[in-house]
């Protein structure tokens, strides 16, 4: 975490001891520059693990209606072949 927030002034970090995560005080300076986290691996919660690739949105839906007409099409196989 000090590493994504490396570019804000860390008043307070403080692990949740309720649910995997944390909580976070801090302040973003004025002289204020995003930091490059291209190679830092990221939790993303439409892939369901870390990653450093984030996919485009539309990337996520197409390959989703892709899976969904897959498996459709297999229940319709199944249902049409054991008539």
């Amino acid at each position: 975490m000090k590493q994504i927030f490396s570019d804000f002034e860390i008043l307070r970090l403080v692990k949740d001891h309720e649910a995997p995560g944390v909580f976070l005080k801090a302040r973003k300076p004025l002289n204020w520059s995003p930091i490059d986290l291209n190679n830092v691996a990221l939790y993303s919660i439409i892939l369901g693990r870390r990653t450093t690739l984030i996919p485009k949105i539309w990337q996520q839906v197409v390959e989703e209606c892709y899976v969904n007409m897959l498996h459709l099409s297999d229940e319709k196989e199944h249902f049409n072949g054991s008539a």
